[in-house]
């Protein structure tokens, strides 16, 4: 999807504050494990003595049952491993949303990220999902400059680990064509047109090309911007992309499978008439929740239809769904 702006950027994303759907608790929150007195720099060593790396940890300020999502941040040249967290910290809690987050910034080897900085990166990755407890459908990435080059590489070529990524001022080389295309790992690429240290008349085709080959790129074009990140309203918008996205390469586990299961044909409608019934789908999201949602929205009862209308706001969905939504 190419988006090009020229002015100040409508999010296209609303929560919808008043559908039965918010009135029930839907907060999948940071579990205790995660208390606060974990926060601040450390570093990490693998056991085996192969990988080493800085990092940032900012856990959610309160807790509450469910995982969490995790959120890796990639900082710009010269920069360390706290530039992004707290920009990425503010937009979760300006969406009512940083309470399911767990972000980490990470410190390149050197002054910025190299592909050679992807093992170590990968390994922590790993770590952190056995270490904290991460929805393994739900790792992100935010960057900036330096750092988004180095995510929009990492993030296609370890779709297994990573469902998408946020990139500021960026670019990559040429993406691959690629049957599997449409299940890489997801970007939202901005660049400015007043950015003269990353050029969009540079960087901007090449993100033209992957949309072209069936890679899932949101590339947003704002012309009055410049080598900066994390600004409104762009920032919001992508904030609510990446809430809604999931790792289409990693299934639910056993429990919500057999959950969504239960929702399947007539025996499922009373479910779906239950508003925690919808918070469990937003918690689960993806391309699963879609037949459920449709269900929904085929309802005969208004509240039902409402809650899987509020749903998709909160989702990534395809085109069927939209098609079902407007009638």
């Amino acid at each position: 999807m190419l988006v090009k702006s020229h002015g100040p950027a409508r999010a296209r994303f609303r929560r919808c504050a008043v559908a039965v759907l918010l009135t029930v608790a839907v907060a999948q929150a940071a579990p205790a494990a995660t208390r606060s007195g974990e926060a601040g720099p450390g570093t990490w060593n693998s056991d085996d003595g192969r990988f080493s790396i800085g990092y940032q940890l900012a856990p959610p300020p309160r807790s509450a049952p469910g995982r969490l999502a995790l959120v890796i941040g990639c900082h710009g040249n010269n920069g360390d491993a706290n530039q992004l967290v707290g920009p990425m910290g503010e937009a979760l809690e300006r969406a009512m949303l940083r309470d399911q987050y767990l972000i980490i910034g990470l410190k390149s080897r050197g002054t910025g990220w190299t592909q050679e900085d992807a093992p170590t990166v990968e390994a922590f990755i790993r770590y952190a999902l056995a270490r904290w407890p991460i929805d393994p459908r739900r790792v992100y990435g935010i960057g900036y400059s330096g750092g988004s080059f180095f995510l929009n590489t990492f993030v296609p070529e370890h779709s297994e680990l990573c469902a998408g990524a946020i990139t500021w001022v960026g670019g990559r080389g040429e993406f691959p064509v690629d049957p599997a295309a449409a299940d890489r790992g997801g970007l939202y690429w901005i660049n400015g047109g007043q950015d003269t240290v990353i050029t969009a008349a540079q960087w901007g085709p090449g993100a033209v090309a992957a949309i072209a080959r069936g890679h899932p790129v949101i590339y947003r074009e704002q012309r009055d911007l410049g080598h900066v990140s994390c600004v409104d309203p762009i920032m919001a918008d992508a904030t609510a992309w990446l809430d809604g996205l999931r790792n289409v390469r990693v299934a639910p586990d056993a429990a919500d499978d057999a959950f969504l299961a239960g929702l399947a044909g007539e025996q499922g409608a009373p479910t779906l008439d239950r508003p925690a019934t919808w918070a469990r789908l937003l918690a689960i999201g993806g391309r699963p929740v879609l037949p459920a949602i449709a269900l929904g929205l085929a309802s005969a009862k208004a509240t039902t239809r409402m809650n899987a209308a509020t749903c998709c706001t909160r989702q990534i969905v395809d085109g069927a769904t939209i098609a079902a939504l407007a009638d």
